[in-house]
């Protein structure tokens, strides 16, 4: 079982069960469970505690026997909004702000699978999709369903690609479109047009830092001038456990892993204060004795200024572009995190177990 992004082990059941139990499970979601040979998705829905919840299931063949994953959804839990607790500080969600009331550009959330990228998406296009605005959207999959927003599923199979979807949606006339991610060079492309010709585009790709955004756009072969002219923000983000509230305490970091923190946190933006708020959680029932006890995020929000642009059009390296965006006011994911763990939200150890000495 994963829990606030970490595994653990709950219950081990003898070899013997395992046929039984995976078919099971691939019934209720809809896959033939004959077919072992290739990978598989269903869904199916499950009532606990007086909820409903979504189950997106997913089956894959290994060496002692198919491997299953469950991802539980709560509609209601889950689908968040802008104002709520999402870990942002004020600054940095007003530029994210300023980026969803532009009438058009390209804006990229980035980040690894799992760090809330297509949740902090969500939460942006439901602050700006409203019944006079035309929204629609391309994903695979569809996770949550979202008012007045025309949202299309990608399927492979019958060639609903999100090249041919991106391709349809443009004689839909729509004025805001989300893509669920940049995964070749046709849908970096595709998204930098959309763009470009008067629509707010909405989407995501894998990158370290919001700086490497463009980095990343360039190696998949966007043209500079492009990306340039099209790129309105860019952010990094990772999801971080916080300080469990029943058993926190105040706490003195290993200095091996605060001092470079500190650091790489004053080249970013964030002068460590000279007495800050360091705790931990010392282990208890709520937290299952982990120390911690939900999560938050640790973000990097760029705006593209006409020195970025500049920057973009000249190839110019990675860490000039990120230079320029901390002189524009841009704190780094290390500020970022560092500024939560001196404020006792997290810890330093979970921020330097996050971030890469790159970030």
């Amino acid at each position: 079982q994963r829990i606030d992004g970490v595994l653990h082990e709950v219950l081990r059941l003898p070899k013997s069960s395992h046929a039984a139990l995976v078919a099971c499970i691939k019934t209720h979601a809809g896959i033939p469970p004959d077919q072992r040979a290739l990978p598989q998705d269903g869904r199916f829905s499950v009532h606990a505690a007086d909820e409903e919840y979504d189950v997106r299931t997913a089956a894959l063949p290994a060496l002692y026997g198919e491997s299953v994953v469950m991802r539980l959804l709560d509609q209601r839990a889950t689908l968040m909004l802008l104002d709520g607790p999402h870990g942002m500080y004020p600054e940095d969600l007003e530029r994210y702000r300023r980026a969803l009331r532009s009438p058009c550009g390209m804006l990229v959330v980035s980040g690894p699978t799992g760090s809330g990228k297509t949740t902090i998406l969500y939460a942006g296009l439901l602050e700006i999709a409203k019944p006079h605005v035309k929204s629609m959207s391309v994903e695979d999959p569809i996770w949550y369903v979202l008012p007045h927003v025309t949202q299309i599923a990608v399927n492979k199979k019958a060639g609903l690609t999100f090249e041919a979807a991106l391709r349809s949606l443009l004689r839909h006339d729509p004025d805001i479109v989300l893509a669920g991610d940049i995964c070749s060079l046709a849908t970096a492309e595709l998204c930098a047009q959309t763009a470009i010709t008067g629509h707010l585009m909405m989407t995501q790709l894998h990158a370290e830092t919001a700086a490497s955004v463009v980095t990343r756009l360039l190696d998949m072969g966007v043209e500079p001038f492009m990306v340039a002219q099209t790129l309105i923000y860019a952010s990094a983000q990772r999801l971080a456990r916080k300080v469990c509230p029943e058993c926190a305490q105040p706490d003195k970091p290993d200095f091996n892993l605060l001092s470079p923190l500190a650091e790489r946190a004053r080249l970013g933006g964030y002068q460590l204060p000279d007495t800050p708020k360091f705790m931990r959680g010392n282990g208890c029932d709520h937290c299952r004795q982990t120390g911690y006890h939900g999560r938050t995020g640790i973000y990097e929000t760029m705006e593209i200024s006409r020195e970025i642009q500049r920057l973009i059009a000249a190839r110019a390296p990675e860490e000039e572009i990120q230079e320029a965006a901390v002189r524009g006011g841009t704190t780094t994911l290390a500020a970022d995190g560092l500024r939560k763990a001196a404020e006792g939200i997290t810890t330093i150890a979970e921020v330097a177990r996050l971030l890469p000495d790159s970030a």
